[in-house]
Formats: structure tokens, sequence, C-alpha cells
């Protein structure tokens, strides 16, 4: 089944959410591509936090923290090409701006900064006011679907706190919700071996619903938009589609993604059957700040990006494995206390 038997008849908005940050929002391009042929109108949107190389400064970015933004509730907004975040002393177009100048339309930018609770706040507002009743929240590479217990993973936080988050959202406001893993392991974080296992639990407990992908129509449009982004988790999909083969090394030489032409598709979930069985995101749920859920997913001894871009104010990006090697095993001493 695909997506269009999945939406089924409907012609409302549908918002379609990069969830993890960075620039998981081009991950939805085909999406909302997808979803206009077909007739909806369909309205991008990205969580706002980006990646330390394009700001220093730690933590996802506050809607107050944004310039030439129209809000759409306390923790969303419209982003146009002229937006910017201005923190930490210095201002920068976040890639969902930089989206919206590509498209020629507005991009939703989304909080997390309060936490599940804000981000599930953030969706239903956001949603009433475009007049969206299904969100479909998009991630790159498939880290989302992580339990913790995994020795590469490296950027849990936003992820959970979006899913818990979009499953909030959809049981308060009636909202129908899916999931969109795009580009099986090209975030580089979790091996796709790992993730089709993942997948085949899920499946069994009827969280699979269906398959899409890229497609030959969408490319022109996709490459206007990765010209002025900066990602590479969702750049991976884009070069498989047209026949990259074979290990390719990622992230300052941190991680390596394996890429072929199923790199290019596009896995459709059940959000909640994916909630259920994610420890993370069920310790995140009801947080009302991301230190609050950092928190919470420390104590389980799991160190997040947020902790590497504290480590890095700190002590600067040299060795970005060694980073990370100090901060897990500091968390692992703290638990044991």
């Amino acid at each position: 089944m695909g997506l269009a038997e999945i939406l089924g008849a409907s012609k409302n908005p549908i918002l379609v959410v990069g969830i993890g940050g960075g620039g998981d929002v081009v991950s939805g391009v085909h999406i909302k591509l997808r979803l206009e042929t077909w007739g909806n109108r369909a309205y991008l949107g990205a969580v706002l936090w980006e990646r330390w190389v394009n700001d220093p400064m730690p933590g996802p970015i506050d809607v107050e923290e944004l310039d030439n933004h129209e809000p759409l509730g306390r923790d969303a907004a419209l982003l146009g090409p002229a937006s910017k975040a201005c923190r930490g002393g210095r201002c920068f177009k976040p890639q969902a701006a930089r989206v919206a100048e590509a498209l020629g339309q507005p991009v939703v930018g989304f909080s997390i900064t309060r936490g599940a609770k804000g981000f599930a706040r953030a969706l239903v507002d956001a949603s009433a006011k475009l007049g969206a009743r299904t969100v479909i929240a998009v991630d790159a590479g498939g880290d989302v679907l992580a339990r913790g217990d995994e020795e590469e993973l490296w950027s849990p936080l936003a992820d959970q706190v979006s899913l818990a988050g979009l499953v909030e959202a959809a049981e308060k406001a009636g909202l129908k919700a899916l999931l969109a893993v795009h580009g099986l392991g090209c975030d580089g974080e979790i091996p796709r071996e790992k993730l089709l296992e993942r997948l085949a639990s899920i499946a069994r407990r009827g969280g699979l619903l269906g398959f899409d992908g890229l497609s030959a129509a969408d490319l022109e449009l996709l490459d206007r938009v990765l010209e002025v982004v900066v990602t590479e988790a969702s750049r991976l999909p884009r070069e498989a589609f047209s026949g990259a083969y074979g290990w390719r090394s990622m992230r300052k030489g941190t991680r390596r993604v394996w890429l072929d032409p199923l790199s290019a598709v596009t896995v459709i979930l059940d959000p909640l059957t994916v909630y259920q069985d994610s420890p993370m995101a069920r310790a995140v749920a009801g947080t009302e700040s991301i230190w609050e859920a950092r928190e919470k997913l420390n104590l389980m001894g799991i160190y997040t990006e947020l902790d590497l871009e504290l480590d890095i104010a700190r002590h600067g990006a040299g060795d970005l494995d060694e980073l990370r090697r100090r901060g897990r095993e500091r968390l692992l001493r703290l638990r044991s206390l």
C-alpha cells in the first residue's frame, strides 16, 4: 500500500514536518510534491534545530529567537526567505528559511524548546491555523526508530521528543498522524540491518503501513532545494536514486553509510505503534523543556545531541568520537553513583 491509499480520498490540507532538525526538512520535499500532485494542499514544516556547524549555540531554536516570521502559536511560525534566527550574538538563516527560498513559499518552523508538550501544542496550533487535519512526521535515516541501547546512536533527542509530541497531538486534537522514515540508514547512526530488524518488529505489531520514495518527477524540485540547504543525510537518498552505490563517509568521518537504490525508499509507519515500543519516546513524553527531556534520556544512560553540542561549546569540535566517548562514560559513572 502506498501513501495515497493510506491517506484515502481526503483533500484537506496536510502538514509534512521534518522532525530531526537540521536538513530533515528536505526529506519531506518529495512527500509534499506527491501530495500536491494528487490535489492536496501541503505545507512543509521543520523542527528548528541547526547542526552545530551552522549554529554553535547549543540547543534548538526558540520562536522568540526568530526575525521576519509570522507566528502560528507560541512554538510555531511561518518562515520565509528573509527569516533569520538570532542567538548567541549572531544571526543566521535556518534550513527551513533556505527551503522556503527554494520553494518560493513559506515553511512552518517548530520549536521543541518546551519539550514534547510544547511540540504537541505547536502541532495543534499550526494545524488549526492552516486547516490541516493530517500530520506526516518525516525522519531522515531512521534514528527515530532507536530504542536507546544502540552503540551507534548520536542524536536521539529531537526525534524522540518529536515522536512523543506527535502522538500527544494526535490523541488530544484528533489529528491523523503518520511517521515517514526516508533513506534508511542515511544518517549514519543505525546500520540498515538493525533498522530492518526494527521495522520487522513494528510490522508484526501492525505498525508498517506502506512505502513511498523518490521518483524521477521529484528531482528538479529536490535539486533546487539541495542547492541552498546544508545537509548530508537528506542528500544521500537523492544520490542513491541516481546510482550511488557503496560505502560513504559523513559527519567529518565519524560515520559511514551504505548507499544503494533502496536508500531512496520512504517507509510509512503508524507513530503510535512505534511510540508504544520506544522506551526513549515514552520517557520524554509530557516533558515541558528540552532540558527536562535531555535529563530523562541521560538518566537512561543515553548521550544526546544536546550533550554533544554542550561538550563542543566547552572543549571545541576536535575529535567528535572522543568527545562522545568521554560524554557517554561520564553518564555511566553518574548512573553508578
